[in-house]
């Protein structure tokens, strides 16, 4: 059996890493394929395809580097790959995949009738870009039974925004824990903080700002990781800083975690957040802001976290709490937790079950509404 996972590009990011998480999957009658939509141009895709083929995953590369010309020329693409594999199902990432799979099943229905489509939320906010054919797009996964939630929260923000649906399924996360490696630029003597993501507002940069100008210098050493718009910024108010290192986004970084002491994520909303589980499963305890998406990666009483980003409380922690909190139990206390909820395997297993039950995309072709294409304006 074979199965078809859609990304937007093969590059780093959040819903690229579980689409290879699921892929790995020890599960000897299915064989996964991976295909993206735009051709990722970027210095971690060849890292990337490296790991799909170390784990023995076939993979497809788009010759399109605009994502529109991707879009549309993608159903041309994805129908050969169908006759060649003739998949059970086909999984989509993120929107452009959602997008192009929708335009796929209007220029040939009658090729997916044997085929079952499964689709990850994998944010709280989707179609930025493209209100109006989100929303159609939306109609069609439902009707078609096809939403998977990562979170809670997403299915709560998802089915504000486009209705209930009854169908949507819960599945978390999975991820396991890596061999470790050294990270090469440690402060010794100082306690090292890791900030990694986009430099973004939702991100909580301008928090990440104050809290660095505020702490004792000779105590903390803060790594930031990530580029974004706000990068400027950051460089202006902190590229000085005896304490901070900026570096761009760094590939693979889960196999460095453990180099240091605390994760920071001060982030304004997330639907699941990768790294704090990530860095709970590799045993780096994190310091997050109390929102949905992140507290449902840790456990109810968990210490490190206050209401609503606030400066003060952060400043208790980093003043009063870190510098003699029991480290070792605060850490078995996550990983254990983490282990739990957010186990690779029982993720794998839980998307195959759906992979190989429930309808197929050919039990809803009598009741497709065939939107016009044309109609419907791409902004790229």
């Amino acid at each position: 059996m074979n199965v078809v996972q859609i990304v937007s590009h093969f590059d780093l990011g959040g819903a690229e890493r579980i689409a290879i998480n699921i892929a790995k999957s020890k599960e000897s009658d299915i064989n996964y394929h991976m295909i993206e939509v735009v051709r990722g141009s970027s210095n971690f895709s060849r890292d990337y395809m490296k790991e799909l083929e170390t784990a023995g995953i076939k993979y497809y590369r788009s010759p399109f580097t605009n994502s529109k010309m991707g879009i549309v020329f993608f159903p041309i693409r994805l129908i050969a790959l169908i006759k060649k594999v003739c998949p059970i199902a086909i999984h989509t990432h993120t929107e452009i995949p959602d997008l192009s799979l929708y335009w796929t099943c209007l220029l040939a229905p009658r090729i997916m009738q044997d085929i079952k489509i499964v689709r990850t939320l994998h944010n709280t906010v989707l179609w930025n870009k493209w209100k109006s054919i989100g929303r159609v797009v939306e109609k069609f996964m439902q009707k078609h039974k096809a939403n998977i939630s990562t979170s809670n929260m997403i299915t709560c923000t998802y089915q504000k925004e486009f209705g209930f649906d009854s169908n949507i399924k819960l599945i978390y996360n999975g991820f396991t824990a890596i061999s470790q490696q050294i990270y090469p630029y440690i402060y010794s003597g100082k306690i090292n903080i890791l900030f990694a993501g986009r430099f973004v507002p939702q991100k909580g940069i301008p928090v990440l700002i104050n809290i660095i100008k505020r702490v004792d210098e000779k105590v903390f050493y803060f790594h930031i990781a990530g580029k974004g718009p706000l990068e400027e910024i950051i460089l202006q108010e902190l590229g000085n800083k005896s304490n901070v290192r900026i570096t761009p986004p760094i590939f693979s970084l889960a196999q460095y975690l453990s180099s240091f002491d605390y994760v920071f994520i001060p982030s304004e909303h997330e639907g699941l957040n990768s790294l704090s589980i990530e860095s709970s499963i590799n045993k780096v305890p994190v310091i997050i802001n109390d929102i949905d998406g992140l507290n449902e990666t840790l456990p109810q009483n968990y210490p490190l976290k206050v209401k609503n980003n606030c400066i003060d409380e952060y400043m208790t922690l980093f003043t009063d709490v870190i510098p003699t909190i029991d480290r070792v139990s605060l850490i078995d206390s996550v990983y254990q937790y983490s282990c739990q909820k957010f186990d690779i395997q029982q993720m794998q297993k839980q998307y195959e079950y759906i992979y190989k039950t429930g309808k197929k995309y050919g039990c809803f072709l009598g009741h497709l509404q065939k939107p016009v294409f044309s109609q419907i304006s791409l902004r790229v």
